[in-house]
């Protein structure tokens, strides 16, 4: 019974707000291969997680904004929201029970009139299967994820090809304050190319691929300027904010736009911070120099400590 329950709960997807209610077989299913497993009986582990790839060199952009559709997932307790299917026929009678999941799209298509609207559903999905899905509707989009600092995630990071309308609406704001985007459209009958990526959120640990500048509202040093301080008085006041400085971005003297990063005891701590950027969640690159920095433009200034107070 063992095999069979892992094959089960192998078998839940995440549920949608589409997906069809489960029919009462399957909830008995259910009920009977979990209440007739050995409560004794030590559980195989098994790695539900995978990590992606990820994509090229870092991109900067602060231009669109969008709120992706991220399904919440959920555990046993689910699975009679989940999409499952039993196999009938009139085949010899096997031993256990025999589910099969039918997989959940990744992306969502609806069309209207002259468009069809795209919605992500699963932003963490393998390109190739964005692709596969794009694909089997007669179209050529490559679409991407990237992970992004906050103030970008859900902001078009890079595009190629037409530019699609986007879906606006909800009334809601992301972390950088711009409008939050719902999806895009596609013009019905559409046989071109296009590529698009966005920025989604990174998972703890994750290091950015796109990001907009550390100070910039909804980013990790947003009303936190330690732009001008030495490195030993910024620290100090970033930890108090739960942010560290894993490298410094060091630019040479001697040979102005030659720079390296190097970790934080080849720094010495009387060095200025010049700037910063977002490195990956609680982690900032800071961009140091061994003399004082010029103050920023009033126009730099003000759009950076927008909603401040000051």
């Amino acid at each position: 019974m063992t095999t069979d329950l892992d094959a089960l709960v192998r078998s839940i997807a995440a549920a949608t707000d589409t997906d069809p209610a489960v029919g009462d077989d399957a909830r008995r299913a259910l009920r009977d291969a979990v209440t007739a497993t050995d409560p004794h009986a030590r559980p195989a582990r098994r790695s539900v997680w995978r990590p992606l790839q990820r994509s090229g060199p870092q991109a900067v952009r602060r231009s669109l904004r969008w709120k992706l559709g991220v399904p919440l997932a959920v555990g046993l307790a689910g699975a009679a929201a989940a999409a499952l299917t039993i196999p009938g026929g009139d085949g010899p009678r096997t031993t256990g029970t025999q589910i099969h999941a039918r997989q959940v799209a990744a992306l969502t298509f609806t069309e209207h009139g002259r468009y069809i609207d795209v919605r992500i559903k699963d932003p963490l999905a393998d390109p190739a299967r964005y692709r596969a899905e794009f694909a089997a509707r007669g179209m050529d989009v490559r679409l991407t994820l990237v992970p992004a600092s906050p103030s970008i995630v859900g902001t078009v990071v890079f595009s190629e090809g037409p530019e699609f309308p986007l879906l606006t609406g909800g009334g809601c704001v992301t972390g950088g304050g711009g409008p939050c985007v719902r999806g895009f459209r596609v013009p019905v009958g559409f046989r071109g190319t296009a590529t698009l990526s966005f920025g989604r959120a990174a998972r703890p640990g994750e290091r950015y691929d796109s990001t907009a500048n550390a100070f910039a509202p909804g980013e990790a040093l947003h009303c936190l300027d330690v732009r001008g301080l030495t490195i030993d008085a910024a620290l100090p006041r970033m930890a108090k904010r739960h942010v560290t400085a894993p490298l410094f971005h060091v630019e040479q003297h001697t040979t102005p736009g030659i720079a390296r990063n190097v970790p934080r005891d080849q720094v010495p701590g009387s060095w200025y911070v010049a700037d910063a950027d977002p490195w990956a969640p609680g982690q900032v690159l800071l961009w140091v120099r061994q003399d004082r920095p010029e103050p920023r433009s009033a126009a730099r200034e003000a759009a950076l400590n927008r909603g401040c107070g000051r």
